[in-house]
This record gives structure tokens, sequence and C-alpha cells, in this order.
């Protein structure tokens, strides 16, 4: 079932990496920035909270390499619930998986909170255009 985002949730992000430093200063930073991050260590456990409930995230970000399911991977299987999920694939390895949808944003690692809050709102507002470093 394909649903569109529920405005009463906008500001939920759904946040996955497997390191607990990034992810707990991504999910501050997220924070400060006025999003309410959904923070998940665990890529299958995020998706099993997606599967919940799809209209209530307004994007999801998540890292590239974990353990039991790839950042892309989770990308593909959420948006087969929901087709119009904002998505941004962080990660530190240069270029652009193969299996990453086109349309997939992707943010380098080591990241500043300006770079974040830049991708975050042009992804968001459907602005981005796609490179290999990022955002064009």
């Amino acid at each position: 079932m394909k649903t569109n985002c529920d405005p009463s949730e906008a500001a939920r992000v759904l946040l996955v990496d497997d390191d607990a430093e990034v992810l707990e200063a991504t999910a501050d930073a997220l924070a400060l920035l006025g999003y309410e991050p959904a923070a998940y260590a665990c890529g299958l456990e995020a998706l099993e909270a997606f599967r919940a409930g799809p209209a209530s995230y307004r994007m999801l970000i998540t890292d590239l390499n974990m353990p039991g399911i790839s950042g892309t991977e989770l990308v593909i299987k959420a948006r087969e619930l929901r087709s119009d999920l904002p998505c941004i694939l962080t990660t530190g390895s240069d270029g652009r998986p193969a299996d990453a949808p086109p349309d997939l944003a992707m943010l380098s690692k080591p990241y500043r909170i300006g770079e974040l809050a830049r991708h975050v709102r042009t992804v968001l507002d459907g602005r981005h255009a796609v490179s290999e470093g990022g955002l064009a």
C-alpha cells in the first residue's frame, strides 16, 4: 500500500546508522534543526517501525553499510510501502552504489550540521539533483 505523508507528522525523520556516535550526533542535530528523529541502530528494526506506520515519517536518512540490510536495500523496501518517501543515503565511501535508486540523494561522511540541514531541506523541497558527491 502506497500512502502520502501525514501532514500532522511532517517533521518526523526515520534515521538509521549502526554507528552509535554518528546516530546520536545526527539525531541531536536533527532535533536542533526542528525535526523529530526516530533513531535506529538496526536497519531491520527501522524497517519494521516504518512498516507499522509509513505515513508517520516525513523522510528517511540511512547509512549505506550496515549489518543485516544495506541502506540502499532499506530505501527500496521502504519505497515499496510508500513510493513518495524522500530519502538520503549517508556514506563514508566514494561513489554511488550501483543499486541506488536514481533519485536517491547522497550525503558524504563526515558531514557538518549545515550540510545535513541543506540536504534535508533540499530533499524535502524536492529540489535536489543527484551527483557523485551528493546534491548538485
